[in-house]
C-alpha cells in the first residue's frame, strides 16, 4: 500500500502481468512517487523489472505507469532478492543488483563464479539506462545513493588478490 497525502493508506496493483513476482524492493521520493523494482519471469527466465507510480488525487489510488524491463539478460535466478532501488528527493532512481557470472583474470577470484555489482539509473522523464557492471565483490549488495543531479555513490567491500593468489577484503 501507499499512503496518500490525506494520511490514508491506498493499495494499487503495480503490474497486471499473469507472471508471479519473485521478490521486490521499493523507494519513495519527496513528491510521493514510488519506484518498485522486482524480479519476474520473462521468456522462461527471471528478469529485473521496474514500475513507477505517481500519487493520485487526494484520497484516491496512486497511478502506476507502464512496467519497464531493466535487465532481461542477467541470470537473476542465481541472486533472487539481491537487488535494491533508491530514489533522490526529486525522483531520480538507481537500481543495483548482484550478477553471478564467471570470474575473470581481474576479479577477486580467477576460477568459478564471482559476484558482480551492476547498476542502472533512471533520471526523471527518461528511460532506464543500460546496465553497467560497477565492480566485483564477495560481499553483500552495497547500498547505492543518488542525488538530485543524478550522481550515484556506492561503497562496498572489495576483494583483492595478493601475489599468493589469496583474496583479501578491502573497504
Amino acid at each position: 500500500g501507499v499512503q496518500s497525502p490525506a494520511g490514508n493508506v491506498q493499495s494499487v496493483l503495480m503490474d497486471r502481468s499473469p507472471q508471479a513476482v519473485r521478490a521486490l524492493a521499493a523507494d519513495i521520493d519527496d513528491s510521493g512517487r514510488v519506484m518498485v523494482v522486482y524480479t519476474q519471469s520473462l521468456g522462461g527466465r527471471l528478469a529485473l523489472h521496474a514500475v513507477r507510480a505517481e500519487p493520485g488525487p487526494s484520497g484516491s489510488q496512486p497511478l502506476p505507469g507502464t512496467p519497464d524491463v531493466i535487465d532481461a539478460t542477467a541470470p537473476h535466478d542465481a541472486a533472487i532478492g539481491e537487488f535494491s532501488v533508491t530514489m533522490s528527493p526529486r525522483g531520480h532512481a538507481v537500481a543495483t543488483w548482484i550478477l553471478t557470472a564467471a570470474c575473470t583474470a581481474v576479479s577477486y577470484r580467477t576460477a568459478g563464479d564471482c559476484r558482480y555489482v551492476v547498476a542502472s539509473r533512471r533520471l526523471v522523464g527518461q528511460a532506464w539506462e543500460p546496465p553497467v557492471r560497477v565492480g566485483d565483490s564477495p560481499a553483500p549488495l552495497p547500498k547505492a545513493l543518488i542525488n538530485d543531479n543524478g550522481d550515484v555513490a556506492m561503497t562496498w567491500t572489495a576483494g583483492l588478490r595478493g601475489a599468493d593468489g589469496a583474496s583479501r577484503n578491502l573497504q
